[in-house]
């Protein structure tokens, strides 16, 4: 949720670097900086404390299934993160839009059936 804050707030990145906001760890809090430091700062918390339940789950969990369920989550996260990373780096605007309009009627039209049911 916190990247579609940022995206829906600016259009686009105020950063020009990665990982680092501006160079710095703390930006000052002006404009839309606010905005993507908070979504940097969710981001590197979800990172964490995946790396904390990975390693966890690796020490004391008997089952192997979960185990490789936090193994491939904590893989996830730092494909996302990479991603973003990639993302500013590479000044990246990605659109996801659907095909034909078609397509966009019947999920706008079933969206609720297919979330729900």
């Amino acid at each position: 949720m916190a990247g579609a804050l940022v995206t829906s707030t600016m259009p686009a990145s105020p950063f020009p670097n990665w990982p680092l906001s501006y160079g710095t760890l703390m930006p000052p809090m002006v404009g839309g900086i606010f905005w993507e430091h908070g979504h940097r700062m969710i981001a590197t918390g979800v990172g964490l404390l995946t790396v904390i339940l990975a390693i966890l789950l690796a020490a004391r969990e008997p089952r192997a299934w979960v185990r490789k369920l936090g193994w491939t989550a904590l893989g996830l996260v730092i494909a996302q993160g990479l991603l973003g990373g990639l993302t500013v780096k590479l000044l990246l605007r990605l659109r996801f839009r659907l095909p034909t309009p078609r397509w966009r009627s019947f999920l706008r039209h079933n969206s609720e059936h297919l979330a729900f049911h």
